[in-house]
């Protein structure tokens, strides 16, 4: 599955995010916003809320009848959205860390069984490598 979004400008930056990494960011989005007695107003949620409705939903229908079909689309699949600002890259870098921060909090409080802690280290690593990576193509936004 490859959530696109309609021919993005050529200021425009494509993201590519495995659908578990997706969930991971746009879950926070909504989390940070209701910490705030806010719906997620912000232009980073806005922007990808089309994408983010139609993989919750699959996810939604798969969790309930198809649990292989659940995995494998979280974890083999991919959602392609965009940026079309240093700011909105700056913001996915921000989420990004605090849900490090948070898998960080879990893994030393060692929250779950040995098998639950490795996942979380996964995610954890892969997430970091998705930071790095986004970075640098903010940096290369920045410098042309």
């Amino acid at each position: 599955m490859a959530a696109r979004r309609r021919s993005p400008r050529d200021s425009d930056v494509s993201l590519t995010f495995s659908v578990w990494q997706f969930v991971r960011v746009m879950v926070r989005l909504e989390a940070s916003a209701r910490l705030r007695g806010q719906r997620p107003r912000d232009q980073l949620y806005q922007r990808w809320q089309a994408s983010w409705r139609e993989v919750d939903e699959e996810l939604t229908r798969l969790g309930k009848s198809n649990p292989d079909g659940f995995a494998e689309l979280m974890m083999d699949h991919d959602v392609v959205v965009s940026c079309q600002s240093t700011s909105q890259l700056n913001q996915v870098v921000r989420v990004i860390e605090e849900v490090i921060q948070q898998l960080s909090k879990s893994i030393s409080s060692k929250d779950g069984n040995a098998e639950q802690l490795r996942h979380l280290r996964f995610e954890r690593g892969e997430l970091d490598k998705l930071k790095k990576r986004i970075a640098h193509r903010r940096s290369a936004r920045k410098s042309s």
